[in-house]
């Protein structure tokens, strides 16, 4: 099937190399896109596999167009491919939603390579999970349409899932009955019925099968019910499933079958041995008199219970019941039991199980029990020998397998178990263990029990469990020991213990799988990663990076390897990481002795192929990125030395000319010079609003982005001005925006903007608002507005009479940090200004405050 790429790159010769590389596989297909307009066009029109993008483009960065990919509902994977190498845009990239993030850089052959790799991978990912959903939607509908009963609930008693029938009978809808409890509905009394029994279910950890009777649509009916305890992934139930089909029809099935079954009562009578007939549902429908004799019944008469109460007192189906085992396998089953009479009388019996199967429909309708008295044979055998007995009973008693052979490999005695697993071979005694237990003519070429003949000695092999046909349907340990004559010490046999352990190996293939899978990701990183035992500090792992680096290490001590140190590092993070903090990540910045450089290291405690917690750690190489921030420091620093130096001499000069024109002013009568002196003045004050601004702007981005409290902030802005008769309206919620440490600057701006230029302003207001953009904080005056000439570039500097870099200044704040200041579009009175914040840059403390009025 042909895979549809759109690659999306603002570099024509890059988009030109990717879709000749990409499109050598016969199966890709490749479209291009120079902008992010134009990708957006392509997504709408047609459909694709993946998209691959340069995370910035000319008209708009890449992540822009994932997030309009995820907003749309296009289901497509979306790889960022780009130069850009720094953490910060990976985590932001898988933050938005990308698949995958893979940097540029390297030989291009195996860059793109890599590239294609990952976007086949992700593309049958994605083919998988909408196939996945197209079957769990068709389950859906099967489910809906089942004449049954069916729900789901969890260990508390919630709904989970329902289907339409079961919505019927309580008479409400699906979406009321999910997440609700019994005692939240109102239940009919056959709800009530099919609903008890959960938790004896989840307890066992076994199917359940039950009749009841109750009303369904005002007739009386009979229902089969059936539950299901559902295991997660540890094994543990995790919620119970109901199934409960109308079985009315079968009474008159078991009446038909019963009058068969009178006919011939008295032929059967004159049998000696037990005879008795049970339908599906365990129930009896004739027991000859032998039967009562070998089996006396705890609950007279018997005929119609079911025969665990009848026989066995009872309440529910025995666990290992081999008559049920006969009618779902369709096969005649061969069990010798022992048990106490109600007048507590031993007593052994040789059971046989024969399944009654419709010769039309070939389904088992029933089964017939013949049961013959062994007792005496019995209790001849314990005569004979206690020490035979003992094996014996221990052997019933055994529930893994038990093989006893001789030293022709030929099967001695076996205990049920055996023979339970190998029902199709019956009977295994006389037999070759090879031909019994895997169906061949000749021995096994790796057998532990041959070994064991050969050496004297116990030996062990995982040797597959075979069914019919030789198919392997299972896993065993196969546990050999010798049998010898204590008093030649020869051997005579050979005793097989013998254990299914097909969930084991199918787990242990499964967590091996995704281990290799796991380290193939690791190689695949360029940063250095290891994987260490948190206990002896051995290497247990490292990447490609390292070993290009460093070698093969693993097996040496992490911290000799990686710090030059005899002992363990003084600074290990170890109980950052373990102990309370197990699935937590700890980054931390170190500067390396040993590799003289810097590195970003984050840690974690993950999970190994052996079922431990080890650690795992990914070092960033920084060492550039130190260096850039420390030259950058010290620039700042001298910038920073020299702006005050030379602003404060130049502000006590201004001070100077001030204090001289004001004294000029006062002895000045010539009007024309003092029109002069004014001049000066104004310019002497444009000179100390430039010195005021640039002291503002020298802060921006000096100190890192914080967590802001804008309700707060903005009324520590107003505290800065008497406000007299204006009213001022703080009506945001009580929410953080990170943002520059100047952002108090911006509302201070914006209030002194109204009171300088509003003229007849009376009100101030600030309130915000959810978007699909992020979040908007509306800021609004009633003064006389901003001419609509000026609008386009009131941010600019120095825009309008006698303005200053106020606006400007607070535009330059917004943006360091990806916020974004703008006029409010359209016609009003007043001035509306919109602060834009971005998702994940604002959080909301309380959604709802009432506003503050001053």
């Amino acid at each position: 099937m042909t895979i549809r790429i759109l690659v999306v790159n603002d570099d024509p010769t890059i988009l030109e190399l990717t879709k000749a590389h990409l499109e050598r596989d016969d199966d890709i297909s490749v479209d291009v896109a120079e902008s992010a307009q134009t990708a957006k066009d392509l997504l709408s029109a047609g459909k694709y596999d993946a998209v691959i993008s340069n995370y910035q483009l000319s008209d708009e960065m890449g992540i822009e167009i994932l997030r309009y990919v995820r907003s749309t509902g296009i289901q497509v994977p979306f790889v960022i491919f780009t130069g850009k190498g720094r953490e910060d845009v990976a985590i932001d990239a898988l933050n938005a939603g990308a698949d995958a993030y893979i940097q540029k850089g390297g030989r291009p052959e195996a860059q793109f390579a890599d590239l294609l790799c990952t976007v086949r991978d992700l593309v049958e990912r994605n083919r998988s999970k909408r196939k996945l959903q197209e079957i769990q939607s068709i389950l859906k509908n099967l489910i809906d349409n089942l004449p049954a009963f069916v729900f789901l609930r969890d260990l508390k008693g919630r709904y989970l899932a329902v289907n339409k029938m079961f919505c019927e009978l309580l008479g409400i809808p699906e979406n009321e009955i999910l997440g609700r409890k019994d005692e939240e509905l109102s239940l009919c009394e056959l709800a009530k019925k099919l609903t008890k029994g959960d938790a004896e279910v989840a307890s066992s950890g076994r199917l359940s099968h039950s009749q009841d009777h109750g009303v369904f649509k005002g007739k009386e009916i009979t229902v089969t019910i059936t539950k299901i305890p559902i295991n997660d992934s540890d094994g543990r139930t995790g919620a119970v499933a109901t199934m409960a089909y109308d079985t009315s029809y079968l009474t008159h099935i078991e009446q038909a079958l019963l009058k068969q079954v009178q006919l011939f009562s008295n032929v059967l009578e004159s049998v000696q041995d037990g005879l008795c007939v049970l339908d599906r549902d365990m129930n009896v429908l004739y027991a000859n008199s032998a039967m009562n004799r070998i089996y006396p019944p705890f609950n007279p008469p018997i005929i119609g219970k079911k025969c665990y109460y009848a026989y066995d007192n009872k309440t529910s189906r025995c666990p290992d019941c081999n008559a049920w085992r006969a009618i779902e396998k369709k096969e005649i089953i061969r069990e010798r039991i022992f048990r106490r009479d109600p007048d507590d009388k031993e007593r052994w019996i040789e059971v046989f199980h024969f399944p009654l199967i419709d010769p039309q429909t070939g389904n088992s309708e029933g089964v017939i029990l013949y049961l013959r008295d062994i007792t005496d044979r019995r209790l001849a055998e314990r005569a004979l020998s206690d020490g035979d007995r003992f094996i014996s009973e221990v052997l019933l008693s055994i529930q893994d397998g038990v093989s006893i052979l001789d030293k022709d490999l030929n099967i001695v005695r076996v205990n049920t178990a055996m023979e339970r697993w190998y029902a199709h071979a019956l009977p295994l005694v006389g037999k070759k263990c090879y031909e019994a237990y895997h169906g061949r003519t000749e021995p096994c070429e790796v057998c532990p029990t041959k070994r064991t003949l050969a050496s004297g000695k116990p030996s062990y092999e995982i040797v597959p469990k075979t069914g019919p046909e030789r198919v392997v349907v299972g896993w065993l340990d196969l546990y050999s020991f010798p049998i010898k004559n204590p008093k030649t010490a020869e051997i005579e046999g050979v005793i097989e213990y013998v254990r299914d352990v097909t969930d084991r190996e199918k787990a242990k293939a499964e967590l091996e799988a995704k281990h290799q899978q796991l380290l193939s990701i690791f190689n695949s990183i360029d940063d250095l990663i290891y994987v260490s035992d948190p206990e002896t500090y051995e290497v247990l792992f490292v990447n490609e990076a390292v070993k290009e680096m460093l070698g093969d290490v693993v097996g040496k001590k992490c911290y000799k390897v990686f710090q030059g140190f005899d002992a363990p590092c003084p600074f290990c993070t170890n109980d950052k990481i373990f102990g309370k903090n197990i699935g937590l990540s700890y980054t931390w910045e170190h500067q390396n002795l040993v590799f003289k450089r810097w590195f970003r290291c984050t840690d974690r405690a993950i999970m190994w192929s052996d079922n431990r917690f080890v650690r795992f750690e990914m070092a960033i190489d920084i060492t550039d990125l130190k260096s850039a921030e420390e030259k950058l420091r010290q620039a700042n620093l001298k910038l920073n030395i020299l702006g005050d130096v030379t602003r404060h001499d130049t502000l006590n000069k201004l001070a100077t000319i001030q204090l001289y024109l004001d004294l000029m002013r006062n002895t000045c009568k010539d009007s024309a010079l003092l029109q002069c002196i004014e001049k000066i003045a104004d310019a002497s004050s444009f000179i100390k609003e430039q010195f005021e601004f640039i002291s503002d702007y020298q802060k921006i981005g000096v100190k890192s982005p914080e967590w802001i409290n804008v309700r707060t902030e903005f009324d520590n802005a107003v505290k800065g001005f008497a406000m007299g008769n204006i009213s001022v309206r703080n009506e945001l919620a009580d929410m953080d925006v990170y943002a520059d440490p100047m952002l108090g600057k911006v509302f201070y701006n914006l209030i002194e903007n109204s009171l300088k230029h509003g003229r007849t302003v009376t009100e101030i207001a600030i309130r915000g608002e959810e978007l699909e953009e992020g979040y908007r904080i509306l800021y609004e005056d009633n003064g006389v507005g901003i001419p609509p000439e000026q609008r386009p570039m009131i941010f600019k500097a120095r825009v309008g009479e006698k303005s200053g870099f106020g606006m400007y200044l607070a535009a330059q704040i917004c943006a360091i940090t990806g916020l974004s200041i703008r006029l409010q579009k359209g016609s009003y009175a007043g001035t509306r200004v919109e602060l834009i914040i971005p998702p994940g840059k604002f959080r909301i403390w309380a959604r709802k405050r009432d506003a503050q009025t001053r």
